[in-house]
């Protein structure tokens, strides 16, 4: 469907596919998770998302997500969130999907 805001609708929306193969996570993420901003307004940016992401590759879904959420809210170190944070972990599994938000 259209995006949330009539700003972008009449920008053309791209149609990517991708396949997951059998433990590949897909993280899909807004826009607050990657810009919370740290007391020295550093953000924390795609790359920190992605190390987290890395650093969790052991642990199950829930807990790899649960971790993504502590970053985030480290990150801000007690400031308030700018922006909503929504996260969502796919993991695909042999068989049968996996998902923790």
């Amino acid at each position: 469907g259209p995006p949330l805001s009539v700003v972008f609708r009449k920008r053309p929306r791209a149609v990517e596919e991708m396949t997951l193969a059998s433990g590949d996570r897909l993280l899909v993420y807004s826009d607050g998770a990657s810009e919370a901003r740290d007391p020295v307004e550093s953000e924390l940016g795609v790359e920190g998302l992605e190390r987290a992401l890395e650093a969790s590759s052991g642990s199950d879904v829930g807990s790899a997500l649960d971790a993504l959420h502590r970053l985030v809210l480290d990150h801000v170190a007690g400031r308030p969130l700018e922006d909503d944070v929504t996260m969502v972990l796919v993991e695909r599994g042999a068989g049968r999907a996996a998902v923790g938000g």
